[in-house]
Order: structure tokens, then C-alpha cells, then sequence
């Protein structure tokens, strides 16, 4: 069973600790309880996530967020989150793929040593953030991790195609854009079914799917693919 966690007090603590130690690897503290450093249109960044199950552990989750990508999702002004929007967690050697690693904090004392160990291996995972020299390498390694085709077709997930759409008019490729968010309106028009026993949404009819009902987030990405659109094709 999942423990109350108390976030402000973690966040807190392991800001004040870590802050020191990763300023002279160039990060800083960011909103959202993340660390970043600024590039040209991006965030080279990371943030601690602490264990559901009350135990005091925590991993790290690092790499890129996009602010722009997230200003124009901000319509209604909520507040910012530090979301990373390609993302893996922290492990022993700092790569990517081999897997994660979760650090002890029961107390002040042991999430000091914790804190002192993440410093140690992001210093090691600089090799990664040199992949992203300019803003189209963000754009490009997004439309890979998320399996998107280069043209825009078939039956797509409609956030990622439409966040490669945003991306696109962010690196102010917009023509693209256009074609994108276009694409990912007539997409959200189509019925959303729902796949109890696989657990999978799908936009075909199939025995045993559910037909859905557009959802507060439907309408919201609706309002954001016309408010792009309008600054796609302005």
C-alpha cells in the first residue's frame, strides 16, 4: 500500500544539499523542484523523485525539457511543472539503458551520502547531453522515441504526434507544424475506443472495445492545436 510521502519537506532538504554540489557542473535550481542548465531552447535537466512506498528512497529523473513546448500548453495558466520531455533515470554508470538506481534517504544524515553520489554520477552523464548540439536535435530524437513516422498518418497517438507538432513550430518549421497539428485534429475528431481486456485505447471499432467520451483533456489539446495552428499559419 502506497504511504503519504511528504514532498515539501524532501524537497527542501535535498535542494539545500545538492544545490552546492551540482552548481559547478553548471546546474541550477529551476520551478518545479528541478536543477537545470539553459540552452538554446531547452533544459538540460534533472529533478528527485521519491518512493511512493514510504520508505525514503528516491531516483533521479534527468534530461530534456522544452519550456516553449510548455508555454504553449499553458492556456489556462496553470502553474509550471519541471516535466522532462525526453526522460530516463539516473543508474550506476550514468548511461541511459542500463537501467536505474534508487537512493536511500530515511534520514537527514543518509540522504546527505545520497546526495553526494548523485553529484558524483551526473558528472559522468554529460557524454548524453552532447547528442543535442541544436534545438532540431530535441525535435528529432522526440519524433524517434515516440515511434512517429516522418509524414504524418495512420493511427497515431494523438499527445505524441501532437507534441512533435508544437516542437516543430517551436524550431519555427511551419509548414510541418501545419501538416502535424492538422493531422492530429482530424485524429482527436475520431471515436476513441476502449480495450478492457488489453488495456489499450485504439480508434478502430473492434467486439469487446468501448466507445469513449471526449474527455477535459480532448477539449484541451483541441483549444491548443488551434491556438498553434493560428501562429503556424499567421
Amino acid at each position: 500500500m502506497a504511504v503519504k510521502r511528504d514532498y515539501g519537506s524532501f524537497a527542501k532538504a535535498s535542494t539545500r544539499l545538492i544545490a552546492p554540489q551540482v552548481e559547478q557542473l553548471g546546474y541550477r535550481p529551476w520551478y518545479g523542484g528541478g536543477f537545470g542548465r539553459e540552452k538554446a531552447g531547452w533544459i538540460e535537466g534533472f529533478f528527485l523523485q521519491q518512493s511512493q512506498w514510504g520508505s525514503g528512497d528516491f531516483c533521479v529523473n534527468l534530461g530534456i525539457h522544452v519550456p516553449g513546448l510548455e508555454d504553449l500548453w499553458a492556456l489556462d495558466r496553470e502553474e509550471r511543472v519541471f516535466g522532462l520531455l525526453i526522460a530516463w533515470r539516473l543508474s550506476e554508470g550514468a548511461t541511459e539503458h542500463s537501467g536505474d538506481r534508487w537512493y536511500h534517504a530515511k534520514n537527514q544524515e543518509q540522504l546527505a551520502d545520497s546526495l553526494k553520489d548523485v553529484s558524483a554520477t551526473l558528472a559522468k552523464n554529460d557524454e548524453w547531453f552532447r547528442q543535442f548540439r541544436y534545438f532540431s536535435d530535441v525535435v528529432e530524437q522526440y519524433r524517434h522515441r515516440s515511434g512517429l513516422p516522418c509524414d504524418p498518418s495512420g493511427d497515431l497517438p494523438a499527445v505524441g504526434a501532437l507534441n512533435y507538432g508544437l516542437l516543430l513550430l517551436l524550431a519555427d518549421a511551419k509548414q510541418d507544424a501545419a501538416r502535424w497539428l492538422r493531422f492530429t485534429r482530424e485524429l482527436l475528431s475520431r471515436p476513441m475506443y476502449w480495450d478492457a481486456k488489453a488495456r489499450t485505447f485504439s480508434h478502430e471499432p473492434a467486439i469487446g472495445r468501448k466507445l469513449m467520451k471526449p474527455s477535459k483533456d480532448d477539449e484541451l489539446r483541441r483549444r491548443v492545436i488551434d491556438s498553434a495552428l493560428a501562429r503556424a499559419e499567421s
